[in-house]
């Protein structure tokens, strides 16, 4: 009986290690640890364009970002892909090395249990202590005693050897069960989880193509609108320059007549006749000024930088003066003759300086504009819903010359400002404060 319960005891130690075991996990390999370590790096950076991605607005460009940043997220959800199905290959190869060790595992259980079966029955076939004693002292002599001691020490020794071995072998066999039925765990978790990326992926593309088709339409239809606004600029120079160009032809035709006068009352009288008539310009084919409208030039000309705002209230420049890139489209710039000034609907725009209106028209798209002339300076107001002056006009700085028109949705006004010196164009934003 005491064979037996030994025998009960170690199948008991043999279950109890093989459930400890089985809680534990198995170990990874440097490359799936690095392919996790790799997975991980981009699923963080999915998230965080994610995130990027609901910060964007709704306008073309910030949606030809949010266009910019699915195509990556695109890109790192097929790596993400990619490193799964890696993973998922290493742990195949994993499992397939695991279920080979255990068959060798396995059979040699099977050996150790027989040679285990072998000793323990020739143990049991062995005599009791007393028998044992007697078989010691029966000997015929000291020596062949000694070797009898001997005998029976190798034989126990060689059972527990056989019993430790067997111990051993099912230890390791269901370390590498433990191990394998983990491995297939992690396995599946795997593939569930490339199951759940191939999924996102495909709805991403689905929408990346459908954001592509939405983006073709709205850049098209923002184009078309681009080509109207720099039509309604064109026209809006043009009639600028044409009433600049009549008014250095009227100033010229007063500046003749003018030395004509002085020349015909200089013969009358038998004087000299004055080398330069009071109506002159200061720069070839300019306008030709008299005495007050040089002194009104210089004096504008002066205040460069401190003349006020052309609205009242608050304001905003919108869109600058000269050539920049355009907010939506990429690869497109714009040239503005001028600022473009937001305010709030009903604002009303007034003249930043001393001087005369010399025209007051309208441009399609721009509504009524106004050109003030400040000697050989101007200064244009554009898109005036009404206007309260008229050509001819003497006006004043601050005076109210119209309201700036609202937008379609009548949630605000622009107003394009312009100020020219002769027939250039300046930098609005360097002359008022």
């Amino acid at each position: 009986m005491s064979h037996l319960r030994r025998l009960l005891y170690t199948l008991c130690l043999l279950t109890l290690t093989g459930t400890l075991l089985l809680a534990q996990q198995p170990k990874k390999s440097a490359a799936v640890r690095k392919l996790e370590r790799q997975r991980t790096e981009l699923l963080n950076a999915i998230k965080k364009t994610d995130k990027e991605i609901k910060s964007l607005g709704q306008s073309l460009s910030e949606k030809a970002k949010q266009d910019k940043l699915i195509r990556q997220q695109i890109k790192d959800r097929t790596q993400v892909i990619a490193l799964l199905d890696q993973e998922v290959a290493l742990l195949n190869h994993s499992i397939d090395s695991l279920a080979t060790q255990i068959g060798k595992l396995q059979q040699e259980e099977e050996m150790s249990r027989e040679r285990y079966a072998k000793t323990l029955q020739a143990l049991q076939q062995r005599p009791r202590f007393e028998d044992r004693l007697l078989f010691i002292l029966s000997a015929s002599s000291f020596d062949e005693g000694i070797r009898r001691v001997r005998y029976l020490s190798a034989y126990a020794r060689a059972h527990k050897e056989v019993a430790a071995q067997l111990q051993a072998t099912r230890e390791e066999l269901q370390a590498s069960q433990n191990q394998l039925i983990a491995t297939k765990q992690q396995k599946g978790t795997l593939l569930q989880l490339r199951a759940e990326e191939r999924v996102k992926l495909e709805q991403q593309q689905k929408s990346i193509a459908s954001e592509v088709k939405e983006l073709s339409s709205e850049r098209q239809s923002l184009q078309k609108k681009l080509k109207q606004q720099q039509r309604k600029a064109e026209q809006l120079n043009q009639a600028i320059q044409e009433q600049i160009a009549r008014e250095i032809a009227e100033a010229e035709r007063k500046a003749r007549e003018e030395r004509e006068r002085l020349e015909r009352e200089a013969r009358k009288k038998g004087k000299k006749v004055p080398k330069e008539a009071e109506r002159r310009a200061e720069t070839k084919d300019g306008y030709a000024m008299d005495a007050a409208e040089r002194k009104l030039a210089s004096s504008f000309a002066a205040n460069k930088g401190r003349l006020p705002a052309p609205v009242k209230g608050r304001y905003r420049v919108i869109r600058r003066f000269g050539l920049q890139q355009h907010d939506d489209l990429a690869m497109v710039q714009t040239r503005n003759g001028g600022i473009d000034i937001q305010v709030a609907r009903g604002t009303e725009a007034v003249a930043i300086f001393d001087g005369v209106v010399s025209k007051v028209f309208v441009v399609p798209g721009y509504h009524n504009s106004i050109i003030i002339r400040h000697g050989n300076y101007l200064t244009v107001y554009a898109n005036l819903q009404t206007v309260s002056v008229r050509a001819g006009q003497k006006v004043k700085t601050g005076q109210v010359l119209g309201t700036i028109a609202s937008d379609d949705a009548g949630q605000y006004g622009v107003m394009q400002f312009q100020v020219w010196h002769e027939r250039t164009k300046l930098n609005p934003q360097a002359w008022i404060r």
